[in-house]
């Protein structure tokens, strides 16, 4: 994935000058770290639980996937998902963008303070709005894949709860896009995809827990 920036990199989403959000970009592929308490919810409304898991993988051929590792050991298991929607998303992409996925992080109080050293970084720091409260408020990623640049699609591509809206710095509420190389190994026509991201606030009044949640329309499949 083309980021413009280097491995070993990472884009930040910034709330009170907190680490709401990131996406590390390692040498092998792009990852999102879970929370303690985190949740994977489908469309349907099926939850899966995915306490121990660290990470949420986004690798070139969008085989998403969680892992789970002991430290200083490789991935011990991994939570796949369903192989067959993901490929229907990504023909979809060739027509409009489509949304992998949504991360919603934990509420903006329980965040921690931006460290590291990384060979590049991209920062955001969306201006608070009218509805923003420490305790309440989370930030929200929607990514996104498409074979064109549409940012008017992306922008008005529908919300998943009733309290998300959109959130700003000075160049708007999408990052991207970014290029993908090597989509989808099984596919006879190889798809020239991008990714966008958009991102936004969610006040989630029922629950203040240090968690996070992922969305889907794609249930998980198993684990290996």
């Amino acid at each position: 994935m083309q980021m413009g920036a280097p491995s070993n990199g990472i884009i930040a989403i910034l709330a009170e000058d907190r680490k709401a959000i990131d996406i590390k970009i390692t040498n092998a592929f792009p990852i999102i770290g879970l929370e303690p308490i985190s949740w994977h919810v489908t469309s349907n409304g099926t939850r899966t639980d995915l306490s121990g898991f660290q990470h949420f993988s986004i690798p070139p051929d969008l085989r998403l996937h969680f892992s789970k590792r002991k430290k200083g050991e490789a991935p011990s298991e991994h939570l796949f998902f369903e192989a067959s929607e993901l490929r229907r998303l990504v023909r979809e992409a060739s027509r409009s963008p489509q949304a992998l996925f949504t991360y919603i992080g934990c509420p903006i109080t329980f965040c921690r303070k931006l460290s590291g050293k990384w060979h590049g970084a991209i920062i955001i720091s969306p201006f608070k709005d009218s509805t923003y409260d420490i305790i309440q408020t989370r930030v929200f990623i929607d990514f996104f894949v498409h074979t064109e640049p549409d940012p008017r699609a992306i922008i008005n591509a529908p919300l998943i709860l009733p309290d998300m809206r959109l959130a700003y710095d000075r160049s708007g509420c999408t990052l991207g896009p970014f290029s993908y190389q090597g989509i989808q190994r099984k596919s006879q026509k190889q798809l020239a995809l991008l990714s966008t991201v958009r991102f936004g606030f969610v006040n989630m009044s029922d629950d203040q827990s240090r968690s996070c949640y992922i969305f889907t329309s794609y249930e998980i499949r198993g684990s290996s």
